[in-house]
């Protein structure tokens, strides 16, 4: 049956002088391949697993802090360019060897921390995924829209750094290499 249906429950909420209705709508599925899944979300900060295991269901947040990671090399990068003078207009930055020694390192501290913080995470949701016999599914998420849709400008540039396409394609090479 592949038909969505609304539920009994709707949510109202008051927002600058609007009454906002949040009507929610539920679909039933049936998955043929395994009865056990690992349903994950993916956010900036964060990854929401859900486990579904012959019929219970577990939710866990796992918090990796890459948003906050991107974060702090912003601000470090920022600092060293207000350091060098080269966020004046008419100052390169390949003059300045030290100024181009200090980014690479902080480029590479940075690339360095976040494949392990990755790597680690897609290594819990795959050891789960063998636990409980189960298969992964990752929503679609398609950075671009969600970017080129942002205003502000260091939201859009935050969001751009996110790593969501790596969480995947790491959590399918990980699936791969055990069998899942």
């Amino acid at each position: 049956m592949n038909v969505w249906k609304k539920t009994d429950i709707i949510r109202m909420k008051v927002n600058e002088d609007k009454l906002v209705f949040y009507i929610t709508f539920k679909k039933e599925c049936t998955v043929i391949d395994r009865p056990n899944a690992i349903v994950i979300d993916l956010n900036e900060n964060n990854v929401t697993i859900g486990v579904f295991n012959q019929g219970k269901i577990t939710v866990i947040r796992y918090e990796h802090k890459l948003g906050d990671i991107v974060r702090r090399y912003h601000y470090k990068r920022r600092y060293i360019q207000m350091k060098y003078g080269i966020h004046r207009k008419g100052t390169s930055p390949n003059l300045n060897p030290i100024y181009r020694r200090a980014m690479w390192k902080l480029k590479g501290s940075e690339r360095r921390r976040k494949r392990d913080i990755v790597y680690k995470m897609c290594k819990y949701i795959i050891n789960l995924a063998k636990e409980h016999d189960a298969n992964v599914y990752v929503g679609k998420v398609n950075k671009d829209s969600i970017v080129y849709s942002v205003k502000d400008d260091e939201l859009r540039h935050r969001l751009y750094q996110w790593s969501v396409k790596t969480i995947i394609e790491t959590l399918i090479d990980k699936g791969l290499e055990s069998g899942i």
